[in-house]
């Protein structure tokens, strides 16, 4: 990574300029008076000031605790004691107030982890802590640990940040029509519109007659009939991981079979053995270079094939591959705990700098500040994993194939569904009925009349009510109460004799 030596990091550890002070006295003040999200936007500017400011990183640290965001305090406690580093080369001693912060850094790292639910690897920097600052208080004064059902263990908030101005407006005419002009391209006969949905309960024991509350969301509904065994919609993924690309005969780009004569990148290429990048024809060899592949071609990815292209001078959010899907939503009711996903520091915090090391990207570089702060990055991790599919091999029963379509997510759940999908180097959508098949007379059976919404399924709709909501339950966010479970719901209180108070 390209940072400064050790004598620069250390003079850039306390922000020294005029601005940076009355900056680090409003936000001393946002702290005290409780405005933790103004404090972190004034921790932030300092930061574009003074870039290797570890103080900067700690307070903001502290401000993400203070916000129940323990996911963004543990990244930046992890980056000070990255900067701190920086400075300890070479060094047989850090100064005694760079000592201080390197341990307050662990003790909010620690305390970060611990609360996310990440045990081992809170007690592992606890005990780095306590080795080299024995006399140090591992505990935040005033601070007292998060005991609320909003993060259950090992998992963060999966929602927009108080912050993100990034996110579209999903209801708005001009999403709309930028949404419905991508849907032309991938369907003659399909269109979105607004449609209110229930609210979901995050408990797999409600009752089906309990709260029906309804939210906005998006829908795909037919222009016109749409019949059974019609495949009336094909969209190619702008993202697609190969699980095992140096051992599989899949192309990298589009993830369909690759042919005898397929095409390689001559610079990745290694000689006689199937290494290296390569593709089923020229079109997705073309759309690889085009995009994604000139910032990761001749570097070393085993470890994590494929990523957004960080070349292009664009906002990942902003890239209209992310920008629509949808993966966050804004903070729930105060009665409705929120969604919430798995959490890996490895994985979430030290993965995504070895890869930004690798493309020689400086996470120390303002210009780089707001493409690569961790809250860019779990909001993209949380779009990619809401809206992904993926596809199981045949041959070892494990996951071949991954990939994200923006379209596609916006197709709703029905466990009564009227149209069903498949994905080989594109996902597709045909007409489908759980009670008819195709008609092989004359007058082609519908599926979806003109007008109605076009339902899919996220489960296997063959099982049981209760398996099929365990199964759909993480890609819902909640559990279903489509007309088919209520029914069937209703069916087996009624038939093992349990009252709805039950």
């Amino acid at each position: 990574m390209h940072m400064r030596d050790s004598d620069a990091t250390l003079a850039g550890a306390y922000p020294e300029s005029r601005r940076s002070e009355s900056l680090l006295e409003q936000a001393g003040s946002a702290i005290l008076g409780g405005e933790y999200v103004r404090a972190r936007k004034l921790w932030t500017e300092v930061l574009e000031l003074e870039p290797h400011s570890i103080l900067a990183y700690l307070e903001r640290s502290l401000a993400h605790l203070k916000l129940a965001f323990p996911d963004l305090a543990a990244g930046d406690a992890y980056r000070a004691l990255l900067l701190v580093d920086m400075i300890r080369e070479g060094e047989e001693e850090i100064p005694p107030a760079i000592a201080e912060m390197e341990a307050k850094a662990f003790s909010y790292l620690s305390i970060a982890l611990q609360e996310i639910g990440c045990h081992e690897d809170s007690i592992r920097y606890k005990e780095i802590g306590t080795k080299r600052y024995p006399e140090i208080n591992f505990e935040i004064p005033g601070h007292i640990p998060s005991k609320e059902v909003i993060l259950r263990e090992g998992e963060w908030r999966r929602e927009v940040y108080p912050w993100n101005n990034m996110e579209p407006d999903r209801f708005s005419n001009e999403t709309l029509e930028a949404l419905n002009t991508a849907m032309a391209k991938c369907s003659e006969k399909a269109e979105l519109k607004v449609v209110d949905l229930p609210v979901l309960q995050r408990d797999l024991s409600f009752a089906g007659d309990g709260d029906r509350s309804s939210d906005k969301h998006l829908g795909v509904y037919a222009k016109e009939d749409i019949f059974l065994g019609e495949t009336f919609f094909s969209e190619a993924s702008p993202l697609t991981v190969v699980a095992d690309p140096e051992n599989s005969s899949l192309c990298e780009y589009c993830g369909g079979n690759l042919p005898d004569q397929h095409r390689v990148c001559d610079d990745c290429w290694e000689g006689d053995e199937d290494s290296g990048a390569m593709w089923c024809s020229e079109e997705c060899r073309h759309k690889a270079f085009k995009s994604y592949h000139p910032a990761l071609c001749g570097r070393d990815f085993t470890w994590l094939y494929r990523d957004i292209n960080a070349a292009a001078n664009v906002h990942p959010l902003a890239l209209p591959d992310v920008k629509y899907l949808y993966g966050v939503s804004r903070p729930p009711l105060k009665h409705i705990p929120a969604i919430a996903l798995p959490f890996n520091f490895a994985h979430q915090v030290l993965q995504p700098i070895q890869l930004l090391q690798e493309m020689d990207v400086d996470i120390f570089d303002p210009k780089y500040l707001d493409f690569f702060d961790l809250w860019v990055m779990q909001t993209v991790r949380a779009k990619f994993i809401s809206v992904a599919s993926a596809r199981m091999s045949a041959k070892t029963r494990r996951t071949e194939l991954a990939a994200v379509h923006t379209l596609y997510s916006m197709f709703n759940h029905s466990c009564e569904p009227t149209v069903t999908w498949e994905c080989e180097n594109e996902v597709k959508f045909t007409g489908f009925s759980r009670h008819k098949k195709p008609s092989e007379s004359v007058a082609p059976v519908v599926a979806v009349k003109k007008g109605d919404e076009c339902w899919t399924h996220y489960c296997d709709v063959r099982l049981e009510y209760k398996d099929r909501q365990q199964d759909a339950f993480g890609s819902l966010g909640g559990k279903c109460v489509c007309r088919r479970c209520l029914e069937e719901e209703a069916e087996d209180k009624r038939v093992n004799g349990v009252s709805d108070e039950e």
